[in-house]
């Protein structure tokens, strides 16, 4: 893989220099491995994608990749057998999308076979092939292919530079997308003449997933597209740019990064024709290639790399506590995800981790900086245990949430707080205050004092139910409420309100208000 300088600046230039250290650093399928090793055989989309594979899987495997463009399941069935008796991976990946142009997948004359026949040919390679490698402690991945855009049966012949059978593999001359000014790329455009068509093997895998599944088997079916699909699920040309992405220039350009090449079926944007299904090497960033290693490197984490992140800091307030962190899903790290807050094991609220941290983002370039929370939750004075979580909802182990810690607080009693809200003179010669307050020492209602043109007229309970109340401050419940009536001298009438202190601290004024009274 050739990075051109212009590249190696910024967080891609940063990201290709790694994946071009980890596909130089990539092992072969000879010898044992202290690691545990995941065997990966696909045609041309894994080859595209075989350094962002080793990339995103870091160092936690020995990966060890077998793909070639234009070949088919039934050219590996046996040495993928052999590798997994010799080898004993922990993961095996099997990833081709449907192409006719080896022996294996032709007729007598060594023409292609028709799509129906190379679709019942892949499925019942694939369970011979499941059939001689699932076993105990090993997870077996079948990879579906991304939708393709293929040439609409309405008009076959009739658009420049398609022909019919591209689906099977067939090399077809392009059509530039690149050169098409007539076409404003959007997500989901589609090319003239083109519609968008699921893989033809997925059907027949899911099926042969879903039997393996039944008998109990550590088998798994993933979309290789699911990061690169329109809404609906159909091709598109383009994606919305991941946050690493929109600092070049080069690769995101009005919000927008190419997913798919020029041939509508593989992923470098300056692709030219395959031959023989072999795809040139991409020289620039390949946000396809990327995105389909994130499908396939996600299922090989499932269940072991989990949602994750950081409970930072809890710092106390006058009957508050603020909590901040970071969280991340790696199912689609460019997405934020909620994370939820305990008190004592009670509910206490939720954020979401969609801030700014780009410390986060440093280390996580190809997630971005904005996966941090800061979320308030409301606590009595006293000592209590706070506890976050980052909630999963991407990937095969969505709803397998993940606790990010718990801090113990201690905060300390407080003088009451609260809000007159209103002074009226609705009937003669009475006035009436309204509003709530809370003693952070007690969730018990306390008194408000309240005084008229400076005499005191009485002491109240503010324990009328105020659910708005209640629901800012769910740990003191919505009893806190106070709706006074009293006597007032005809004129003008200046009412104070003052909440009275239970505990430490001291009584404070919740202030005045001024009513013409009749």
């Amino acid at each position: 893989m050739n990075v051109r300088k212009t590249l190696r600046t910024g967080r891609i230039g940063r990201l290709l220099i790694a994946i071009v250290a980890a596909l130089v650093a990539a092992s072969t399928l000879t010898g044992c491995s202290l690691k545990p090793i995941v065997l990966v055989y696909g045609d041309s989309l894994v080859s595209e994608s075989r350094a962002m594979i080793g990339f995103q899987l870091g160092d936690s495997y020995d990966v060890r990749i077998v793909a070639h463009g234009g070949t088919a399941l039934c050219d590996w069935a046996g040495i993928i057998v052999g590798d997994v008796r010799e080898l004993q991976p922990k993961v095996v990946m099997i990833a081709f999308t449907g192409n006719a142009l080896t022996g294996c997948m032709q007729n007598s004359d060594g023409s292609p076979v028709t799509e129906a026949t190379a679709a019942v040919k892949y499925e019942a390679d694939l369970d011979r092939v499941l059939a001689n490698i699932a076993g105990p402690g090993r997870r077996v991945v079948v990879v579906g292919g991304p939708p393709n855009a293929v040439v609409d049966p309405a008009v076959v012949g009739t658009v420049p530079n398609q022909i019919a059978g591209e689906g099977l593999g067939v090399d077809a001359p392009i059509q530039p997308l690149t050169d098409s000014p007539s076409v404003s790329w959007g997500i989901g455009t589609l090319p003239a003449g083109r519609v968008s068509s699921e893989t033809f093997v997925n059907v027949g895998y899911r099926r042969v997933v879903a039997k393996y599944q039944t008998q109990g088997m550590a088998i798994m079916y993933v979309d290789g597209g699911m990061h690169m699909r329109a809404p609906g699920g159909g091709w598109t040309k383009v994606m919305p740019c991941y946050p690493f992405e929109v600092s070049d220039t080069q690769a995101c350009v009005d919000g927008l990064v190419n997913v798919r090449s020029a041939d509508f079926g593989h992923f470098c944007p300056t692709t030219s024709a395959p031959i023989a299904g072999v795809v040139p090497t991409c020289e620039v960033w390949s946000s396809g290639a990327w995105r389909y290693a994130a499908a396939m490197t996600a299922a090989v984490w499932y269940g072991e790399r989990q949602t994750g992140g950081s409970f930072d800091s809890a710092v106390v307030g006058d009957g508050q506590v603020t909590v901040s962190g970071w969280a991340i899903d790696p199912d689609a790290p460019d997405r934020p995800i909620d994370v939820h807050l305990y008190v004592d094991g009670a509910w206490g609220g939720q954020a979401r981790a969609d801030r700014s941290r780009p410390d986060v983002g440093n280390v996580y370039p190809y997630a971005g900086p904005d996966h941090g929370y800061v979320a308030t939750v409301n606590a009595a004075p006293g000592t209590h245990n706070v506890c976050v979580w980052a909630i999963n909802g991407f990937g095969p182990d969505r709803s397998n949430n993940v606790s990010l810690g718990c801090r113990t607080v201690t905060i300390a009693p407080t003088s009451p707080f609260g809000n007159y809200e209103n002074l009226v003179a609705a009937t003669p010669g009475r006035i009436t205050v309204s509003g709530w307050t809370i003693d952070p020492s007690t969730s018990a209602p306390i008194k408000i004092a309240v005084r008229v043109n400076g005499v005191v007229s009485g002491r109240w309970f503010a324990n009328v139910p105020r659910p708005d109340v209640g629901s800012v401050y769910p740990a003191f419940g919505s009893a806190h409420g106070f709706n006074v009536t009293l006597d007032a001298a005809r004129g003008t009438a200046t009412a104070c309100v003052t909440a009275i202190n239970v505990g430490s601290g001291s009584n404070q004024s919740l202030g005045c208000r001024t009513v013409e009274v009749r």
